[in-house]
């Protein structure tokens, strides 16, 4: 009797979790890039994705301008140039992501 209480207060348990958990994030679709992002579902999720979006462009302008410098030969220190190496690997591994 005992084992059949805690199986089903663990089922229980179980379900609430689930229930809950799964509400609290959704993909939003920024209407700047027209990008889907995950955020939280809040009021504010529409401007939660844009902000996303604004960033990733940001950084996407970052990489490149990093990237001519280094190019250009501008930036010969050893350190700045491991740093646009990530960055640059970064960039196109977010290009191959497809979230949907």
């Amino acid at each position: 009797m005992k084992e059949t209480t805690i199986i089903c207060i663990l089922m229980i348990i179980i379900i609430i979790y689930y229930f809950n958990n799964n509400k609290d994030i959704a993909y939003t679709r920024s209407s700047l890039n027209k990008e889907f992002y995950l955020v939280r579902n809040l009021p504010d999720k529409k401007r939660a994705a844009n902000l996303i979006a604004r960033v990733v462009k940001d950084l996407k302008k970052l990489v490149i301008r990093c990237y001519k410098d280094l190019k250009r030969g501008l930036s010969e220190d050893k350190k700045m140039k491991l740093y646009i190496d990530v960055l640059r690997i970064c960039l196109e591994f977010s290009k191959n992501l497809n979230p949907i």
